[in-house]
């Protein structure tokens, strides 16, 4: 997920209803052209009925811009926390597998000179 798409969280790219058109609708503020087209693009999309469903749940409308700058902020970073946690994982991956494999090779020695001394 971009930058782009991430800012734009609740547009749906086949419908482009921008983030204010929503709020409007959310709010009952919408005019008749505007209704039709995020009803339009609620009917077949799920997550858009989510993200409807859940601005017009909200008791404060107009804080709404700013609750999805957070959202979007807290997106923003719990995706670089994931993305920096998937790459340290793969490098503690090759240090486990470099530690098994030395500790493979002095068991091997010392079986070898145990069989070799006993």
């Amino acid at each position: 997920m971009n930058q782009e798409e991430i800012d734009n969280i609740f547009n749906h790219k086949e419908y482009d209803v921008p983030d204010d058109e929503l709020i409007e609708y959310a709010s009952d503020k919408a005019d008749t052209s505007t209704q039709h087209k995020v009803e339009a693009a609620t009917q077949d999309d799920p997550f858009m009925q989510d993200a409807l469903e859940g601005i017009t749940a909200m008791q404060q409308k107009d804080k709404i811009p700013v609750v999805i700058e957070l959202l979007n902020q807290k997106l923003n970073n719990d995706l670089r926390k994931s993305q920096k946690k998937h790459s340290n994982g793969i490098e503690n991956i090759n240090l486990i597998l470099l530690a098994c494999g030395v500790l493979l090779i002095i068991i091997l020695i010392v079986v070898y000179f145990y069989l070799l001394v006993g």
